[in-house]
């Protein structure tokens, strides 16, 4: 046994009260967020959990052998129990600090000795054996063995002595790469005289399942997998197990899950002696998972640095200097796929800025083009909104003039007409005076030239013909007269023509808005035509103030 190697044993880690309280509290509250944060994750994400917080579960196995080292140190202990608990310390070394262990089980020969306790002895050296075997002394360990002769031990101890002596080959095969395992018979004799019924029996009996009949071999690890804890040091082992079969039976994924599992339990119990662990990274390996499986062998170096436990170290160190230069090769490929990718990157970013500024320039053309643009459709709207009044009010002004036309030609017509009627009209009237003057019927000639009946009758034949020439001009004037007016208020007509009102209105319509000329068109005075004006506004259903505007509009109709 390399004697550079520090042993705890010869400086026990006592804590004082308040720091043992402190990691005590420590210890309980992170036990409890565990299962919650475990529950959670995959399998996958639990371990990498687990590594990283490895420090709190060797804190929780150091706080259990603190415990254990307080009650060896009271006061009137006996000699049994003083043996007991130095055994219990190094069963608790065995896989976190192996020289602690040794020197634990060292102490159990001496008190053992110093009684007389033979079969102590035996089972002390036995367990001493099996602790020389972890960190890679094996003469140490065959010497112990071969002191012992199997043939006079009861059952329990030829067990342990079997254990021991199957232990040294496997570890040795393990730690020399001797693939035959010279003492992998001793298997049988294990098995012969461990407990019926126990765990190792039973996984025993499991495991010799798993070359001959693999479906006898999945029921007996499913009864051991219903009984067996979550995250205890059999779950880890069943687990560990169950994962080597799976992989020989070629179910790789499922293999993976349960090397997982056994190693969260090995991280879990702060047990340093990692098979799956490295049987996980060499699976990751083989899928080129190099940064994973780099995580995985710093751990399990660091535990054989931590722990002493050495059988495996060739192995796990061969695999952490092969995997680490894997990953720096795969870092310098990333690292020159790195700067290529930049000065791609950077090219681009040079060409991007490049057509950025192109597009900026040209973006700001635009938008100085955009605003020339707006400017002269804005200048156009205002020229297009100058043309479209003009154009509304040369067509009001071509309405006009049509229906000035329209009025003119119509009532200059109308105007010669009556002008030959009144010419006819006035020489048969002469005629007929003459002959009363050479008559000499001065009576008559008197009475006729007294009389207004002509006159009247005349009037009445122009108010007739004005009222059918307006009337042909402006055939709905009455009903939109009558629609600018309320309900009450409507103008009914007694026979074809117009009435004293509509006529002020109609020659308003014509254009004759002064007073007087109505008056003088109607033979009545101009008071008359003001108050027919005021009275027919107040009759309006509109604003009075807009009512003759509103008659101004009503329209002339062109088919005379």
């Amino acid at each position: 046994m390399p004697s550079a190697r520090r042993s705890v044993y010869d400086n026990d880690m006592i804590l004082s009260p308040r720091h043992r309280n402190v990691l005590l509290l420590w210890v309980l509250v992170a036990s409890m967020a565990v299962p919650f944060i475990s529950a959670a994750m995959s399998a996958t994400d639990s371990l990498r959990a687990v590594i990283r917080n490895k420090d709190f579960y060797v804190a929780k196995r150091e706080a259990r052998i603190a415990t254990l080292k307080r009650e060896l140190s009271g006061r009137d202990i006996s000699p049994d129990s003083m043996y007991c608990l130095n055994e219990r310390i190094g069963e608790e070394y065995r896989k976190f600090q192996i020289d602690s262990a040794i020197a634990y089980s060292r102490k159990c020969i001496a008190i053992a000795e110093k009684y007389g306790w033979t079969d102590r002895i035996i089972a002390s050296s036995l367990r001493l054996a099996m602790f020389y075997t972890q960190c890679s002394c094996f003469l140490e360990a065959q010497k112990l063995i071969d002191d012992i002769d199997p043939d006079r031990l009861d059952p329990s101890l030829r067990n342990l002595y079997y254990q021991a002596a199957s232990q040294l080959w496997s570890f040795y095969s393990v730690s020399a790469r001797y693939a035959d395992r010279p003492g992998v018979n001793l298997n049988d004799s294990v098995a012969k005289y461990t407990e019926a019924g126990s765990f190792s029996h039973r996984m025993s009996e499991a495991s010799r399942m798993i070359l001959s009949d693999s479906v006898e071999a999945e029921r007996r690890f499913g009864k051991l997998f219903a009984v067996v804890p979550d995250s205890t040091f059999d779950y880890a082992i069943l687990a560990h197990q169950y994962a080597v079969a799976q992989q020989y039976w070629g179910n790789r994924e499922k293999a993976r899950h349960y090397y997982t599992l056994s190693a969260i339990a090995d991280f879990v119990n702060a047990n340093r002696e990692t098979a799956s662990l490295q049987a996980l990274a060499d699976m990751l390996y083989e899928e080129n998972r190099i940064p994973e499986a780099l995580l995985y062998t710093q751990s399990i170096v660091d535990d054989i640095d931590a722990s002493g436990i050495s059988f495996r170290s060739s192995d796990s160190y061969s695999s952490h200097s092969i995997m680490s230069r894997a990953y720096r090769a795969e870092e310098k490929r990333a690292h020159r796929n790195l700067v290529i990718f930049l000065a791609v990157t950077g090219v681009g970013a040079v060409v991007l800025m490049v057509l950025v500024a192109y597009v900026w320039v040209q973006m700001r053309r635009t938008l100085r083009i955009k605003r020339e643009l707006d400017k002269t459709n804005a200048e156009l709207h205002e020229l297009n909104d100058r043309l479209n009044s003009t154009n509304i009010s040369l067509n009001d002004k071509n309405i006009q003039l049509r229906e000035s036309n329209s009025i003119k030609q119509h009532y200059i017509a109308q105007f010669f007409d009556i002008c030959f009627s009144y010419i006819n009209k006035m020489e048969q009237n002469q005629n007929a005076l003459y002959k009363l003057a050479v008559a000499k019927s001065y009576g008559e000639l008197h009475d006729r030239l007294r009389s207004v009946a002509f006159i009247e009758e005349e009037l009445d034949e122009l108010y007739r013909r004005f009222d059918a020439v307006f009337l042909r001009l402006y055939p709905t004037f009455v009903t939109e007269f009558n629609a600018l007016l309320r309900d009450d208020e409507k103008v009914r007509l007694k026979g074809d023509g117009l009435n004293k009102e509509l006529r002020i209105y109609a020659l308003l319509r014509l254009g004759i808005s002064d007073s007087a000329r109505i008056a003088g068109f109607l033979r009545c005075s101009t008071s008359t035509v003001y108050n027919y004006r005021t009275r027919m506004r107040n009759r309006s259903a509109v604003n009075r103030d807009d009512f003759e505007t509103m008659i101004m509009k009503i329209s002339a109709s062109y088919d005379l």
